[in-house]
């Protein structure tokens, strides 16, 4: 579906029209197979007891913001972005939930259950999608490209229509930039 088309039926069906609601319904029911793709990705995970209430947080914020889906991206793309953002803010109630559980008689924290279960694990992963989207579109889709899809120099300068050397050159600025932003963003969470 074009870009001009998704943003029409986003708006009817926020004005409340059931054909629009009925042709959005497959794609906002991918919520559940995006978190579960997120944690995949990122190798950490939602203790089971949190996951259906993450994917029910998830789904009523993206309902939310439906109204704010302008078409400057696909809907999909923009699906991804506040669910990992909505993912990224669950798992930080979830840390914070596990830092006011009261300690044990002899004064040691509580235990994690199991490293699946460490909130912890996908924040960084979640950190780096956060500092990734702070970059411009080309450097990031090189990154994406070349992380993400395992694909080399020349297959990315011809997606873009560009010379190897300049990707490579666009590479290691937005590497270098990725890096800036993750240190600061790992010093203010310190």
């Amino acid at each position: 579906m074009p870009p001009d088309d998704e943003v029409e039926l986003v708006r009817r069906a926020v004005a409340g029209d059931e054909l629009a609601r009925t042709r959005l319904a497959p794609t906002l029911a991918a919520i559940p197979r995006i978190v579960q793709a997120l944690q995949r990705a990122s190798g950490r995970f939602v203790a089971p007891h949190d996951r259906d209430d993450v994917i029910q947080d998830c789904s009523a914020l993206v309902w939310r913001k439906l109204p704010d889906f302008a078409g400057r991206s696909r809907l999909t793309t923009w699906l991804y972005r506040v669910v990992a953002l909505e993912l990224k803010n669950a798992l930080r109630r979830v840390a914070k939930r596990r830092r006011e559980i009261p300690a044990d008689a002899a004064g040691a924290p509580p235990a994690v259950a199991t490293r699946a279960d460490d909130p912890q694990r996908i924040l960084v992963p979640l950190a780096l999608e956060e500092c990734l989207a702070r970059l411009e579109a080309t450097p990031m889709r090189i990154i994406r490209m070349r992380h993400w899809e395992e694909q080399t120099f020349d297959q990315i300068a011809a997606a873009l229509g560009d010379n190897p050397s300049h990707v490579k050159f666009l590479y290691y600025r937005a590497l270098a930039r990725l890096q800036a932003l993750l240190g600061d963003d790992f010093e203010a969470r310190a």
